[in-house]
Parts: C-alpha cells; sequence; structure tokens
C-alpha cells in the first residue's frame, strides 16, 4: 500500500504541472519510490488524466444540471458550453483529455441528466444515447491539443500554399483567408449548431421539443 493518496498525487502533479509530470518526477515530488506511483497509474497519460478530471470536478461543468423547462437541443447546448469551459479551464493539462472523461463522477451525473432530458423530450435510448456520445465528441474534437482544429487546417494550408504557384489552388487560398477569420469559439459555435441540426434530423425529435407528459 502506498503511503500517500490519490488527491495527494493530484496536489503534487498539478505543482510539477502538465509539461514535467511523468512517474518518476512525481515519485521525487511525492519523496517516495517510483514502484508506489504504479498503485494508483500506469503511465504518464493516466496521471494527466486523473488531474484532468479533477480540473473538470472543480469548475464549471461541475455545477451543470439540465434547465428544468428547457428544450432538449437548449439542454444540450448548455451542456456542451459547460464542459467545453470546463475543458479549456484546464490550460496544458488538456492534451490529455479522452473520452474516458465521461467515466468521471461529474460526467456520469451530467450523462444522467441529459440523456433523462432526451428521453423525456421524445428520444429512444439508443438515439439519446449516441446524441450525448457524439456530442461529447464534438467537443473534444473544439478542444483538441488545446489548440482549435481549425487553427490546425489554417496553418497545414498555409505551409502548403507557400510551395506552390501564387495564381495555382485559388480556392484553397480563400478557404485560408476565411479560416484566418474564424475565432476557436465561432467554429466550435457553427459545429455545435450542425451537429444538433444532424441529431434532430436522425432522431425525428424537431429542434425545440420540450418534455412531454
Amino acid at each position: 500500500m502506498p503511503t500517500f493518496s490519490r488527491e495527494e498525487l493530484i496536489v503534487a502533479a498539478r505543482r510539477l504541472g502538465p509539461d514535467a509530470v511523468n512517474p518518476a518526477a512525481l515519485a521525487a515530488e511525492l519523496g517516495v519510490a517510483r514502484t508506489s506511483i504504479y498503485w494508483h497509474v500506469r503511465d504518464r497519460g493516466d496521471i494527466g488524466e486523473l488531474v484532468l478530471g479533477a480540473i473538470i470536478d472543480e469548475g464549471e461543468s461541475a455545477r451543470w444540471s439540465p434547465q428544468p423547462d428547457g428544450s432538449w437541443n437548449a439542454v444540450m447546448e448548455s451542456y456542451a458550453r459547460a464542459t467545453r469551459a470546463g475543458l479549456m479551464a484546464a490550460g496544458g493539462w488538456i492534451r490529455f483529455a479522452t473520452p474516458r472523461l465521461v467515466l468521471g463522477r461529474v460526467q456520469l451525473r451530467a450523462m444522467d441528466g441529459l440523456v433523462g432530458r432526451l428521453r423525456a423530450c421524445g428520444f429512444s435510448i439508443d438515439d439519446a444515447t449516441r446524441a450525448y456520445a457524439f456530442l461529447f465528441q464534438v467537443v473534444l474534437a473544439s478542444i483538441g491539443s488545446g489548440d482549435a482544429p481549425v487553427t490546425g487546417m489554417h496553418r497545414a494550408l498555409m505551409t502548403e500554399l507557400e510551395a506552390v504557384e501564387v495564381d495555382d489552388l485559388m480556392t484553397l487560398r480563400e478557404v485560408v483567408a476565411a479560416a484566418a477569420k474564424t475565432s476557436p469559439d465561432a467554429q466550435f459555435e457553427y459545429d455545435l449548431d450542425c451537429a444538433l441540426r444532424g441529431i434532430a434530423d436522425r432522431s425525428g425529435v424537431r429542434l425545440g421539443a420540450l418534455p412531454t407528459g
């Protein structure tokens, strides 16, 4: 049995920061044998996930609950924004985000409330489950490794276009110009709107539908 708790491990990892944390550094920070670290975690990724989960539990998403009388899409919007805000607040720890975050206590409560609202608004259990999973992936995709996907696309296109003739690939040059004006927040709102419209289309439950019964 280790002489330190999981909570103490998380506190020590946060002191080290996302760039420096690893089992060896964490053992030194705690003043324990490196082998004792593996009682709680397997590797650096596990450490990062623990810290990220703790940060999320402290943040905006920890206080989220479905609006009492909100439509299913309004509830999904508020959940997505709260979850994204919690992840963004994690700073460099966001690189450790994985779909396993849905297994944390806060996210399990949120999932229960969100899926329950979808069911109350007419979703089948299968569609409600898929809708939740899809929305969570949209949120994760908007975070990436701390840089919005649209920004990464912009940089990659700029690099490639520099290698071709200036009057070639004119449509892609317009794409680069448009991407340069698109903020990560604006891209997320676009993605969220597309996601909700797609969920409505696939489920057959109209946007704005309220709980029944």
